[in-house]
């Protein structure tokens, strides 16, 4: 078995061998950048399929993000990493090589196209073709197109697209109606495939003949239009509704006519797509023709043209909207009423006012939500009534629509329905009651913190916190000290608190933060109260909090510290830095990790010595913090951990080490509490 020789000799060796040795002796810059250029190569590799890489991006992407940044002079030395054994560095090199833009990488990306044998080689090759966009590469690529494998053959029309080279059109001509991506290739191509596609109207396949029309359309030249409007006559519906809609892409005023004729066409697919198009042209005059669509025998065509009426805010539109609502009762009558209300035109009041009264309930439920939309409080008294209908889905609307206008003359029917025996109302009415600043409705409001149904009391808590009014504290203070199954209940009580500023509530927080149903459960609500408590008085006590007998309380002080803002910097770092040391994994995690938040230079050699922490996550989460933190001290403590026992200790101190020697500006890790203890 042959040797292994260490990765400093083969450096050595690679700088000292072949042609070097005839050349004058390289200056000090020519070896360091030599260095670098291998020292990335040299982090090429293999990754398992099975590793779920939790910490983007992998070294391999920081390595040649570097080379990147090196340009020219790597790429000599890249192209001969094509010819590697591995196949994961002959792709990385390839990426490499496509991102340096350099064209000398085309003809040796082309071979390797041709020549490898592995399939994910071959589909990176094209990839990194596509991307260099060089007319050398049409005539592989157009060989490529013939490959039995599919995904091949798909990556090579797309790539075809990039090269905009005029031989390759009629082969993607070709293609039309048989691979999607020979679409997108032509439609990159642009103004050179004009001709050949128009001449292509003519192809008797039906597949082709749509695509064709579909392409001219993205292409918006205007060279089209003629040849588009003979296909209107075609005898096939697919393709009259295509060439419609290829029309109306190109939005040329020429045009108008002969797509308003079409809303003679017998086909409603047709109709639809004539409509479809009138709606999307700039033309003024499309609104005279939606409105004609409005008396058109088919219920969906008299609807969409609604909804183009209303989306325009077509004002001109409302007496033939309106006239409209009182004659219609199929299932456009929804978007009739939705445009009216869209358009907001006081003119359509007393009509949706007067739908109120209908004895049809979907038209009474139409005119209920418009006049929601418009705010319109004159529907207050007529609503009022229907909170009494035997629809129980119906009733919740109602409670929704009049929490919407808040008006005051439908506060004691709301208060009187957040008791309703559908837990469904009273979450509606909890909804509602949130925009009524009153005594009445924040009582209301605090009776349903006692609701046994989650979504009720969710509700309720959040309007109190919302609504400001610091009469709410003491009742959320009794609600987060009562015993519960479900830690969500507390959450949102906690939640609340912090909108409302409770000072009040400091100790039954901190108290809070011991919920600890299981490993992975952090107290997110009493820990986002506790971080906007903006008293030094809060911090004091977290500090304090940190030398708890209770290990879940150290863990959330913690985990608050890292997520307060700070005026005594120092104070906070040194409380942390001891928590360092806490007898509970889960406690020294969360320093780690409010740490991490801070970059502090002085917890630098704290941090180093978790790197030997027994805890797993401690070392995984420990090597991530000093990699964003960049700093040369940690390099040779994180180059002993890649030997660890556990996979993803490994993977955090190789990402760790490539962040530090690229000096890249990579993200910074998102570290808990937005994660969990065990997440790692």
């Amino acid at each position: 078995m042959p040797m292994k020789l260490p990765a400093a000799v083969c450096i050595v060796l690679m700088l000292l061998s072949g042609p070097a040795l005839c050349q004058k002796e390289p200056t000090k810059s020519e070896v360091a950048l030599k260095m670098r250029i291998y020292k990335a190569i040299a982090t090429f590799g293999p990754v398992s399929p099975k590793i779920d890489l939790v910490f983007p991006p992998e070294p391999p992407e920081i390595a040649v993000d570097e080379l990147v940044r090196i340009g020219k002079p790597a790429v000599a030395t890249l192209v001969e990493v094509l010819q590697d054994h591995d196949v994961w560095r002959r792709i990385q090199a390839m990426q490499a090589l496509e991102r340096t833009g350099d064209r000398r990488a085309v003809l040796p990306i082309i071979a390797v196209l041709r020549e490898d044998k592995h399939f994910d080689v071959r589909y990176w090759a094209i990839e990194a073709l596509r991307r260099l966009g060089d007319a050398r590469a049409a005539e592989p690529l157009l060989e490529a197109l013939k490959d039995a494998d599919i995904h091949l053959r798909d990556a090579a029309a797309k790539a075809l697209g990039s090269c905009r080279d005029a031989r390759t059109i009629e082969a993607l001509i070709g293609l039309l109606g048989k691979n999607d991506r020979a679409e997108l290739a032509l439609i990159s191509i642009g103004v050179p495939a004009i001709a050949p596609l128009v001449r292509a109207l003519s192809n008797p396949d039906t597949r082709v003949h749509l695509k064709v029309a579909m392409v001219l359309g993205y292409l918006k030249d205007r060279r089209a239009v003629e040849p588009l409007l003979q296909v209107l006559t075609n005898p096939n519906a697919d393709i009259r509704s295509e060439a419609v809609n290829a029309l109306g892409r190109i939005d040329d005023p020429s045009t108008l006519e002969p797509i308003r004729a079409m809303l003679r066409d017998p086909s409603d697919a047709v109709r639809r797509m004539v409509l479809l198009t009138l709606g999307e042209m700039r033309d003024p005059h499309t609104v005279s023709v939606l409105l004609e669509l409005l008396h058109d025998p088919d219920p969906k065509l008299r609807g969409d043209a609604a909804y183009r009426l209303g989306y325009r805010r077509a004002q001109s539109a409302v007496p033939e909207l309106m006239a409209a609502f009182r004659q219609d009762n199929s299932e456009a009558l929804s978007e009739i009423t939705r445009a009216l209300a869209r358009i907001r035109d006081r003119r359509a009041i007393p009509l949706l006012l007067e739908g109120l009264k209908s004895t049809d309930e979907n038209r009474r439920w139409d005119c209920m939500e418009a006049l929601g939309d418009m705010h319109e409080r004159q529907a207050v008294p007529l609503i009022l009534p229907l909170l009494r209908d035997a629809d129980a889905s119906f009733r919740q609307f109602a409670i929704y629509t009049l929490g919407t206008l808040g008006d005051d003359r439908a506060l004691e029917a709301l208060i009187l329905h957040s008791q309703d025996k559908e837990p469904e109302a009273r979450e509606e009415a909890a909804k509602a009651l949130r925009h009524f600043k009153t005594d009445q409705a924040e009582e209301a409001l605090i009776t349903l913190l006692k609701d046994p149904v989650y979504d009720v009391h969710w509700e309720a808590a959040t309007a109190l916190g919302e609504m400001g009014d610091r009469r709410a504290i003491e009742p959320l203070i009794r609600d987060l000290q009562e015993q519960t199954d479900n830690p969500g209940r507390h959450y949102i009580t906690a939640y609340a608190l912090g909108r409302l500023q409770a000072m009040e509530a400091l100790e039954p927080l901190i108290e809070a933060l011991a919920e600890e149903p299981d490993e992975n459960y952090l107290p997110k609500g009493a820990i986002y109260a506790l971080a906007h408590l903006h008293s030094t008085e809060v911090e004091d006590r977290l500090i304090r909090a940190l030398r708890d007998s209770r290990p879940a309380i150290r863990r959330g002080a913690a985990a608050t510290l890292g997520e307060r803002s700070t005026q005594n910097t120092d104070r906070v770092l040194a409380a942390l830095l001891q928590a360092l040391n806490d007898d509970s994994g889960s406690v020294r995690f969360m320093a780690v990790s409010a740490l991490g938040r801070f970059q502090a230079a002085q917890a630098v050699h704290a941090l180093i010595q978790k790197l030997y922490d027994t805890d797993t996550s401690v070392r995984c989460l420990a090597a991530i913090v000093l990699g964003d933190m960049q700093t040369s001290l940690a390099l040779l403590p994180l180059k002993l951990l890649v030997t660890d026992g556990d996979i993803r200790v490994r993977q955090a101190a190789r990402q760790a080490i490539a962040k530090i020697e690229c000096k890249l500006p990579l993200p910074v890790y998102e570290y808990p509490p937005s994660g969990h203890y065990s997440g790692f």
